[in-house]
């Protein structure tokens, strides 16, 4: 037994005096230079370490390098696609006899990582793969995974800091960047919770980014079913909270309640790349309900919808498994004040004529023709319940309205409602077909044609006879300067009740 101890005891202090010594007996040189050729060889990027190379074997495992960067494919806008000011990665020596890797820290300080995509649509994250040649047989479908099976992984710090990471489509010309990038992520082994905790400034603006998942073996590949996930962005423009489950056994799935509030779309659109039209009548947006998406399809049902004073509800679900997009829904609207809307719409500068030459429209020109090639762009099938309209001074009762639209062709119709004392009902159909169709049709009763507007043409008349538009109710008198004021043509004149 004495010689069993002594010899275990010799084979233990044989080696920790290698793993002592093999950081000096293997030059870091040699390590940086193989470690280069492998990444090379598996990317086809160049690599550079231009900063230190630390080595540590005892009590643990520990990289950190300086000064790192990864070129970008031919045809980028930037030289590199990676540069890492340092990395800093630590792992457990003893879990490694066990078939276990246990990184004990994994930190990117000052990483700079660059996106793009090129003018035919190749990112830039897209490796050319050249794997050296093999001589071993293929492996049976599902041989490596079982292989791999029993190899643990387990992550304690992980953390990104001072990042920067932007985004550049030749193609379109869109770029975005976002600059202090910190993330912290949490991770104790692949099918345990993971929680990750962040912030970064985009276009001028913090936003905060907070996650947890249950499971995450289910969103890294190594799991099935669903786990629930917890997302949350905030920002001064927007928050965005989804609470639910997701799935990736088809694809990325997920469903729960959803939360949106925009206080200011004006905000909103200063702080977004594209930003939004500058005269939108509304500001503020909520939204809330629950929702089912997968890669063809989102759904939201129970939906509460607020723009500003307008409220909507109902279920909306759109889908793009079939030859165009397909939208259904099933809405309530509550009553339009389109006179609010329109009076805080900014109005529009006439355009000039050709040659520019006065504004508006040429005299000679004919009527223009409206495009409805759009309609071919989409199918729909929506019902609203409107509360009401308010129309320049006119209410319009509450009302259905139908809208279908299938293969180019528009059908939109309302129910009766309540308009100058009696009911008025539309149909409205519209068809990009060749030629082009549309027709519109109105059903009145019972208008009390009291309530209409009473409009005088007084071109002829206008004082040459008497008109008495309080007396007898006339909303709007036109006339014009020749005629019965025997004046040269050209000025117009136009009376409006209050």
């Amino acid at each position: 037994m004495k010689k069993i101890l002594v010899g275990l005891g010799i084979l233990v202090l044989l080696i920790v005096v290698a793993v002592v010594a093999i950081p000096f007996l293997v030059p870091t040189d040699v390590i940086t230079r193989r470690v280069v050729a492998a990444v090379e060889a598996r990317t086809g990027r160049d690599l550079a370490i231009e900063g230190p190379v630390e080595l540590a074997f005892f009590p643990k495992l520990a990289v950190r390098l300086s000064e790192v960067r990864l070129s970008n494919p031919e045809g980028a806008s930037r030289p590199d696609m990676v540069r890492l000011g340092e990395l800093d990665v630590q792992v457990a020596l003893l879990p490694l006899l066990g078939g276990e890797i246990a990184v004990d820290r994994f930190v990117l300080r000052r990483p700079e990582i660059a996106l793009e995509i090129d003018p035919s649509g190749r990112p830039n994250w897209q490796f050319q793969e050249t794997p050296a040649p093999s001589t071993a047989p293929a492996e049976e479908p599902g041989a490596q995974d079982q292989a791999g099976g029993g190899l643990g992984l387990t992550l304690g710090d992980v953390r990104i800091e001072d990042g920067e990471v932007s985004y550049l489509d030749q193609r379109s010309g869109l770029a975005l960047s976002a600059s202090d990038v910190d993330l912290a992520l949490e991770l104790g082994d692949l099918g345990g919770p993971m929680s990750a905790e962040g912030s970064c400034r985009f276009n001028d603006q913090t936003v905060n980014l907070s996650a947890a998942v249950d499971n995450a073996g289910v969103l890294l590949g190594s799991d099935t079913g669903a786990t629930p996930v917890r997302v949350e962005v905030r920002s001064e423009p927007l928050t965005l909270a989804f609470e639910g489950s997701a799935s990736d056994d088809d694809g990325l799935a997920a469903e729960g309640n959803l939360n949106l509030a925009v206080p200011s779309i004006a905000g909103l659109s200063r702080w977004l790349p594209d930003g939004l039209p500058a005269d939108l009548p509304v500001d503020r947006v909520e939204l809330a309900g629950s929702v089912d998406a997968t890669p063809l399809r989102v759904a939201i049902g129970g939906m509460e919808l607020s723009v500003d004073d307008i409220e909507v509800t109902g279920d909306l679900a759109a889908s793009l498994d079939g030859p165009r997009p397909t939208v259904i829904g099933d809405l309530a609207v509550t009553r339009l004040d389109l006179d609010r809307l329109i009076a805080a719409t900014p109005a529009q500068a006439p355009a000039s004529a050709p040659g520019g030459a006065g504004t508006g429209t040429p005299a000679d020109a004919g009527p223009t023709e409206i495009d409805l090639s759009p309609l071919r762009l989409a199918d729909a099938q929506i019902g609203i319940e409107l509360a009401g309209v308010r129309a320049r001074g006119t209410e319009v009762g509450s009302t259905r309205v139908t809208v279908r639209l299938q293969d180019g062709k528009l059908d939109l119709s309302t129910s009766e409602a309540a308009l100058f004392g009696g009911t008025a009902a539309v149909e409205l159909s519209a068809a990009a077909a060749d030629p082009q169709t549309f027709e519109v049709s109105a059903s009145l009763d019972s208008i009390d044609l009291a309530q209409l507007p009473l409009v005088v043409d007084g071109v002829s008349g206008l004082a040459a006879d008497v008109l008495r538009t309080d007396a007898w109710g006339v909303d709007v008198v036109i006339a014009g300067s020749q005629k019965a004021l025997m004046m040269p043509p050209g000025l117009a004149f136009a009376a409006i009740s209050e």
